[in-house]
This record gives structure tokens, sequence and C-alpha cells, in this order.
């Protein structure tokens, strides 16, 4: 809608001013240069959008391009490996395969010396014509049948296991090149999603730096928490889960287990946050640890929401019945999927810096008919 009406407005002054001008000019000329402002419009237009574009949306896009290289590089990374054995397993098999074959091949060469040797008339008929009587010729003749049978299949395996060799070097030459086209790929993978970490660290640099880009973030922060509140309201409305068998949610108030091992930087409430100075209401607490550390459900229960969610990066909600939740953000990787249940002290998660700007944390939240609770009167005292 802006851009129509900056074209229109563009259109409107650019008509006005060259009124006079276009009676001496062909209409060749006037479209071009009237082609030519548009364009530039657009170009100005596409700038101002871009810079007033949302910092959690641009974040979002970021970690997810970062989260779809890594895929395609674990992927990869695995083919490469899966690659590597086959080739170290056919670089045995042919070092068996290539001793067989010398023994068979040393083997022959003695079996036609010992025939060249007979001379012209050749070693068959040398034992035949010794024979002393019919009864020994026969002998002699079934034994030359079954030295010339063993002879054959002998030949014969030979012959197998060249082709057999011939086979298995062709395979390691395309095993060669599969390698090479995956080592590739691997490294490509890499170098983009380090690009990728470097466009994110570019963003988070930004907030530091300018005022505007700021102030838009905490106020779009502030908004993500909102629509938190009305996502987990709008599920408490539609879904309730009973109860499960044994101590409900509500009988484990201040012996819950901590949801990952860390340091607590945030609490529950007002207070100013450290990162831009500004007065805040945090509805959960964050817990500083290591990236790839494990999240654990602090309770038994069903889980509700296993997505990205703007603000928040990934992110899963679990319904412990009795109208009580519990949240989980910023994760790396989320298991469990909506509907499935989990049990206590589950590994649901593994701690990332996804919709964070504060590196690796744990974004944690326990809600009460979609009110904010305070975790560390649920959590056991350290």
């Amino acid at each position: 809608m802006i851009l129509k009406i900056l074209i229109f407005i563009t259109v409107f002054l650019y008509l006005s001013s060259s009124s006079n001008e276009v009676l001496g000019k062909s209409k060749e000329e006037e479209l071009k240069r009237f082609r030519n402002r548009i364009r530039e419009e657009k170009t100005r237009i596409k700038k101002v959008e871009k810079k007033e574009r949302s910092v959690l949306s641009e974040l979002e896009l970021i970690e997810k391009a970062i989260k779809e290289k890594e895929r395609e590089f674990k992927d990869y990374d695995h083919k490469l490996k899966e690659t590597e054995k086959k080739i170290k397993e056919v670089e045995s098999g042919l070092v068996l395969l290539n001793k067989r074959i010398i023994v068979k091949r040393d083997h022959l060469r003695e079996r036609l010396r010992a025939v060249y040797k007979q001379g012209r008339r050749g070693y068959y008929y040398g034992v035949l014509i010794g024979a002393k009587d019919s009864e020994d010729l026969f002998k002699r003749y079934k034994y030359l049948r079954v030295t010339a049978d063993q002879d054959y299949r002998f030949i014969e395996s030979y012959k197998k296991d060249m082709a057999h060799l011939k086979k298995n070097l062709v395979s390691m030459e395309k095993l060669k090149e599969e390698f090479s086209s995956y080592r590739d790929k691997v490294k490509e993978k890499e170098k983009e999603m380090k690009d990728g970490k470097n466009k994110k660290l570019t963003l988070l640099t930004s907030l530091k730096t300018e005022k505007n880009t700021r102030e838009r973030l905490i106020k779009e922060l502030e908004e993500a928490a909102k629509n938190l509140e009305t996502l987990i309201k709008e599920s408490d409305r539609k879904i309730e889960v009973p109860p499960v068998s044994g101590t409900g949610f509500a009988g484990q108030k201040g012996r819950l287990p901590w949801p990952s091992e860390g340091r607590l930087m945030t609490l529950f409430g007002k207070q100013i946050d450290a990162e831009f100075n500004t007065p805040i209401f945090k509805r959960g607490i964050e817990i500083r640890t290591q990236s790839g550390d494990d999240i654990k459900a602090i309770h038994k229960g069903s889980v509700v929401y296993a997505d990205w969610f703007k603000g928040y990066g990934k992110m899963l909600i679990i319904n412990h019945g009795e109208r009580y939740y519990s949240v989980y953000a910023h994760a790396s990787d989320i298991f469990p999927k909506v509907g499935e249940t989990v049990s206590d002290s589950q590994v649901i998660g593994k701690i990332g810096d996804t919709g964070s700007i504060k590196g690796p944390i744990l974004y944690f939240e326990i809600r009460y008919k979609g009110e904010p609770q305070d975790p560390l009167v649920w959590l056991r005292k350290k």
C-alpha cells in the first residue's frame, strides 16, 4: 500500500514538473525516465522497509537458516564418515584378495612349469605311456582326470578372484569420488554456518550501538511476552490434562528439580535489565549454562507446544495438570512432540541460544491458570 502511494506521488510530481518538457521529447525517452524514477523509488522503499524490519523476526530468520545448515552439515558429515568406513572395509578386502590371487598365481606358474618340462608330447602323455598294464593305465587315466578337474577349478577360481578384484577397484574409485564430494559439502556447510553466526553477531552488536534498534527490540520482547501469555491462556481454556497418579504438581511446591544446571542470571518480577538498563518485569528466570547441556522436565505432564516462538527461539510448554504449566525456551533442540507425555526429570531438550541475545541460556517459567509464578518458590533450594 505504501509503495503504491509513493509511486503515485512520484508519478504526479514528475508529470507536474516536466509537463513543459515532454512536448519536445520522444515518448520512448520519457517512458525510460519514468521507469527509472519508479525503480529508484522502489529501491528506496525497500531500504526503509529493511531498516524497520522486526529485530526478532530477523534474528529468527538467521537462526533458522543456521539450524538448517547445521542439519545439512550433520547429514553430510555422517555420509562422509560412512563412506570412509566403507573405503576401509574395501581396502581390507582388497589386501586379502590380492594375497589370495598371488598365491594362486604362483601355484599356476608351478603347474605350467611342470607341464612344460614334459616336452612336446605333454605331461599327460608321459603319465599314460609309463603304465605297466591295462589296470595301471586305467588308474593313471583316472588320476589324470582328477588332476585336470582340479586344475580347471583352480583356474576358474583364479579368474573369479581377478573379476572380483576388478569390481572392487571400480567400487573403490566410486567411493573415493563420493568421499571427496561429501568432504567438499562438509566444508561448504561449515562456511555457511560460520557466515550465519557472523550475521547473527553483527545483529546483536547493533543492539548495543544503535539506540533505535535497541528500543525496537525492547518493545518487541514485551510484545513476545504478551503473545506467550495469550498462547498459554488459550491452551488452558482448550486443554485440561487431569492430574496423573501420585502427588500432583501443587503438592511439589518447593521440591521440584531444576530444569538445568547452571548459574541463575535473572530473577522473577520487576527489575532493571542489565543488558539495556531499562525497567522490566520478568515472568520467569534465566539460567546461564553451557550450550548442549540437558534440559529436564521439572514434573510429569503432557507437551502442548514444541516449536519456534518469536522472541523465545525453540520453545517447549508442558501441561502438568491442575492448570499448571512449565515453559522452556532458547533451546537448541527439543525432543518430545505435541501430545507426548514426559516423566519427572526426563531430558526434553538441549541448551542453546535460539532467540537469545545473551548467548546460551535457558529461559524458564511456571504458570498457573495462565498467570506467571515465581519459579524459585517452586524449585528446590540450592
